[in-house]
């Protein structure tokens, strides 16, 4: 099928990864042009059938390897304040304010209940006192 074997046997050792995976794009970089053909055959039919305008499709290029690499200098970049952390964690998926917003609540959620606590143990304090 044109894919090597490593890859649905999962057999790539961590440390061969990064070159491996490099090797892989380089060596596979037809697979990336033919799917980018057939989605063009596939789109101007659609576009043809339906009377819709052209429509420009087409697959991103794979650089796993290198995203790797760029994911963890932009981490590093943010801890190091020279970048914001919105712009480095976006590169993960992840909305960087919404989840502060999440921490802030859960924050105050756990004071909630620590202050439940100690008012419970206050007033068993008060009862066994009063005895």
């Amino acid at each position: 099928m044109g894919f090597p074997a490593e890859l649905y046997r999962a057999t790539l050792s961590i440390q061969a990864f990064p070159v491996a995976l490099r090797l892989f794009e380089k060596s596979h970089a037809g697979l990336y042009s033919d799917y980018n053909q057939y989605l063009r055959w596939f789109t101007d039919g659609v576009s043809r059938y339906y009377n819709m305008s052209d429509m420009n499709v087409k697959l991103r290029s794979v650089t796993l390897a290198d995203d790797l690499e760029n994911k963890h200098l932009l981490m590093e970049a943010a801890a190091g304040m020279d970048i914001s952390k919105g712009t480095a964690y976006r590169q993960v998926g992840i909305d960087y304010m919404s989840e502060q917003q999440k921490v802030l609540e859960e924050q105050r959620e756990v004071m909630r209940l620590q202050e439940e606590a100690m008012a419970e143990d206050q007033q068993e304090e008060e009862v066994s006192d009063g005895r």
